[in-house]
């Protein structure tokens, strides 16, 4: 399965161009910009706000954790049910990354800035070895979107943020491995959401924010 839509910035973009009626027995989650219902990146791909059972469904589910743990985390972020951020924070033991992820985004939308800076750093502060096979990495993909959602968390966290993507750029174009092209674009992609501009190479980067930093 693809994991593309475990970027917000895609799946958001998805959600703003939704027509939405929201009447007061939906899940509140603070944003108008979300129909009652619709299909996203959750095992059961209809969200419905409108179910008042729904929002006990996502918080069991994130409780059991697994993939499917992972995937009610996601929608958790999107609808900000802070009741799961107990069992959220506990998803800092899963060994799938995706979960991890899901979970440390979800904290961060959630408000618990803390278990989310702990969560997503842990995924980004990773190196990718020139010659490590990517089952020996954490995965790069998951290290950028992870490091552009910590760049949310603080102006602290800001700027490691977008040095750790820097960073990755230059190990991505070092990488031997056959999904270092791809890991790459995902990596040059989460530091445009922040420059402005895509920078085609890890000198590029670096002199961007050499300019910045002045």
């Amino acid at each position: 399965m693809m994991n593309y839509g475990m970027s917000t910035i895609f799946a958001r973009c998805a959600v703003l161009c939704a027509a939405s009626t929201q009447p007061a027995t939906a899940i509140d989650c603070g944003s108008s910009a979300l129909p009652t219902t619709f299909t996203g990146y959750h095992n059961g791909q209809i969200i419905d706000r409108q179910d008042p059972k729904f929002a006990e469904k996502l918080l069991a589910e994130v409780k059991q954790g697994g993939h499917a743990g992972g995937y009610a985390a996601y929608v958790v972020s999107l609808l900000k049910l802070k009741e799961a951020v107990p069992d959220l924070r506990k998803m800092a033991n899963e060994e799938n990354i995706f979960v991890r992820y899901s979970a440390g985004r979800a904290l961060l939308e959630c408000g618990d800035r803390d278990g989310a800076a702990t969560m997503l750093k842990s995924i980004w502060n990773n190196t990718v070895p020139p010659d490590a096979p990517i089952a020996k990495v954490a995965d790069p993909y998951y290290q950028a979107l992870a490091a552009r959602a910590y760049i949310d968390i603080g102006p602290a966290e800001r700027r490691e943020g977008i040095e750790r993507l820097i960073r990755l750029t230059k190990e991505l174009e070092e990488w031997s491995d056959i999904n270092a092209d791809g890991r790459l674009n995902t990596a040059r992609l989460m530091l445009a959401t922040v420059s402005g501009k895509i920078l085609l190479s890890y000198d590029d980067a670096k002199k961007w924010w050499a300019g910045v930093e002045k």
